[in-house]
């Protein structure tokens, strides 16, 4: 029988635990706080937009329910030669687009003196090029780059510059809820068109008690003027995120506690597995090498063979991190007699604070 630990997660000293429940819209600079902020419980009503703004990627903890009715933002800020910014909190410059040059002329002076040839500014790109949904990144989008334009001033062959600021990338959003979630509204991390467009940024959602995206709300993370989309990941603890709404692009959905095979098992190598769970949970595993299906309330349903398996052993997540995980490794035997073996490996959160739960399984062959 596993017993349960009292884990005690410290919150940095910086963050407040006041309610985030205006009622009217607000930026919040998360400069002063790294991007760290906590708050009570949360309620943008309707017409309200919350605009982060900053360097850094934004990470909420919320300790009760998130209940977001109007607009929940790290978008890139309009184009500014003012301000100069790669764009939302959380953007960075790793998929920016390249800058561009243009030329025209009307006379043969023009010709000679404003140049041959013309190139045009690229669009940045964020999803399938960097960062990624499991674990979560938090890299937000990529800028684009910015336009300069010649032309000939009359027919003197003097040239003039003009310019197109760069479009900024979407910004990095991480709201992690101990109560649930609730989307009616919008949560965006949406890149701006410029010279060319910025790349959506980067969302995740997880509420401990549920998440809901209603028929009404919508989350997106897409690119300024053009398909150059970011990534969204929305979890939820012992059930599915339910999205009712408009997830642009497509989500990853985890239902937590949540198995990842992050090396398969080869011989004379290690075998490697990751587990996600709420803050400072242990996930003990056990494997069978035929699949099954054993239901125990509240646990849920395990999907391998209880009566034959046996347990690896177990996966400490750590009490603290934006998106809380541990890896399992388990050296495999360099056997050749073990090539093409199918094993069925599941686990259950048995130290939490929540309900314990059992988690998805893998199947994976030697």
């Amino acid at each position: 029988m596993m017993r349960r630990w009292l884990l005690l997660f410290v919150a940095p000293a910086v963050l407040a635990q006041s309610p985030l429940a205006p009622t009217s819209s607000v930026q919040i600079d998360v400069n002063a706080t790294q991007g760290q902020l906590s708050y009570s419980y949360i309620d943008i009503p309707a017409g309200v937009q919350v605009t982060f703004t900053g360097d850094h990627a934004v990470r909420i903890r919320c300790l009760g329910d998130a209940v977001i009715t109007g607009t929940l933002s790290v978008d890139a800020p309009p184009p500014s030669y003012v301000v100069t910014t790669v764009g939302g909190p959380g953007a960075v410059t790793t998929g920016a687009g390249s800058s561009g040059t243009s030329w025209s002329w009307s006379s043969p002076l023009g010709q000679l003196y404003c140049g041959w040839s013309s190139t045009y500014a690229t669009a940045g790109v964020h999803a399938g090029h960097y960062g990624s949904p499991m674990p979560f990144s938090l890299a937000g989008g990529s800028p684009s780059g910015m336009q300069t334009d010649y032309s000939e001033f009359g027919s003197t062959g003097q040239c003039w510059a003009s310019y197109t600021a760069a479009g900024g990338g979407g910004g990095t959003l991480v709201l992690d809820a101990d109560g649930l979630i609730s989307v009616h509204g919008s949560v965006t991390a949406n890149g701006r068109y410029g010279a060319a467009s910025g790349s959506g940024g980067s969302i995740l959602l997880r509420g401990m008690a549920g998440l809901t995206v209603h028929a009404s709300g919508q989350v997106r993370a897409v690119g300024g003027g053009a398909a150059m989309n970011g990534i969204i990941r929305l979890d939820a603890y012992g059930q599915s995120p339910s999205v009712l709404g408009s997830v642009t692009p497509s989500p990853t959905l985890v239902e937590l506690p949540y198995l990842d095979e992050v090396v398969p098992p080869t011989i004379g190598a290690n075998w490697a597995i990751r587990g996600y769970a709420p803050r400072g949970d242990a996930i003990v595993l056990g494997a069978s090498l035929q699949p099954g299906s054993f239901t125990l309330a509240p646990l849920g349903t395990i999907g391998i063979d209880v009566a034959t398996s046996v347990t690896l052993g177990w996966i400490q997540v750590p009490a603290w991190g934006h998106d809380p995980s541990g890896v399992f490794q388990f050296p495999v035997p360099n056997s050749p007699a073990l090539i093409g073996l199918d094993i069925y490996t599941a686990g259950c959160n048995v130290q939490s604070s929540q309900v314990p739960r059992f988690t998805n399984t893998l199947h994976s062959t030697v």
